[in-house]
């Protein structure tokens, strides 16, 4: 059996994290919530050898997913600035998309998402 992968999930929205739980329940992944952009980025900043993606919502009140993949990015901390963060937003037009990319996020999902588009995201970072 593969061993459990940790996922930090930041979403201020408790459905979309409910959604996104029940999609990778049964998988081998340990589900980190937080509800708000300055949580995620405690806890990451305190914890980051133990978190092996990071889906990120980018509209959040107050930090917004894009101050948090800049920090992570701008980080000197090899374990916490090289980690996999998903983009995880309504905002779906290409040139929004392209520019997540830039900033420094490895991926983009967009809102509503598939199960099929979660966990082919997923399995690129941590394959199944």
């Amino acid at each position: 059996m593969p061993s459990t992968k940790n996922i930090l999930l930041v979403d201020d929205n408790s459905l979309n994290r409910r959604l996104v739980i029940a999609i990778l329940t049964g998988l081998p992944f340990t589900i980190i919530e937080r509800d708000n952009g300055k949580d995620a980025l405690d806890y990451l900043l305190a914890n980051a050898n133990d978190i092996d993606l990071v889906l990120l919502d980018i509209g959040m009140p107050g930090m917004s997913g894009v101050d948090i993949c800049k920090i992570i990015r701008s980080s000197a901390d090899s374990s916490l600035c090289d980690k996999p963060v998903i983009a995880y937003t309504a905002h779906a037009m290409r040139q929004e998309q392209e520019m997540y990319l830039r900033i420094g996020f490895n991926d983009v999902l967009i809102k509503p998402m598939t199960k099929h588009d979660l966990l082919n995201t997923v399995d690129k970072y941590l394959p199944l």
